[in-house]
């Protein structure tokens, strides 16, 4: 038989646990869900090696091969609904070279959007993300490379 002195702490711990489970599930119910459409997943400027679920999704919405030695890609993540440009180099010259990216949205190619990066001794260059605000337009990319002193440029940007 249970002491009065058991009962009111077997009391105690069944109200602290229920207490707990209620806390808990208003907690979970008034959290904002994590939906891409909900501006704060990523942001315009961030990192997409640092986003997993980016990652995890990523297509390539747009490439293109540029004088047979330099590919120019835009990255898309629907989870993120965010974009990043990349430039990969197959000329065996990284080293004491550059690639620059530049990604932008098209009406506004030098805006407060646009993501740059300028890369050394890389193969493999990208940019930080452009975030889809909702407002929607069109997101491009373009890039160039050095080879000693000569900056080729790889011509046209593309677009997604």
């Amino acid at each position: 038989m249970l002491r009065p002195r058991w009962l009111l702490v077997l009391l105690l711990v069944v109200a602290l646990l229920i207490g707990a489970g209620i806390s808990a599930g208003l907690t979970w119910r008034l959290m904002p869900p994590k939906d891409p459409r909900i501006p704060g997943i990523v942001h315009t400027g961030d990192d997409p090696a640092l986003q997993p679920d980016c990652l995890a999704d990523v297509v390539v919405g747009a490439s293109a091969t540029r004088l047979d030695n330099y590919l120019m890609e835009i990255k898309w993540s629907a989870t993120c609904r965010a974009a990043w440009g990349r430039v990969s180099r197959y000329d065996d010259k990284a080293l004491g070279n550059r690639i620059r990216v530049t990604l932008f949205l098209r009406d506004d190619p030098d805006g407060p959007a646009t993501q740059r990066t300028d890369d050394a001794d890389t193969q493999v260059s990208y940019t930080y993300l452009i975030a889809d605000t909702g407002v929607g337009g069109t997101i491009c990319v373009k890039g160039e490379v050095t080879d000693g002193p000569s900056v080729i440029d790889l011509g046209d940007p593309i677009c997604l």
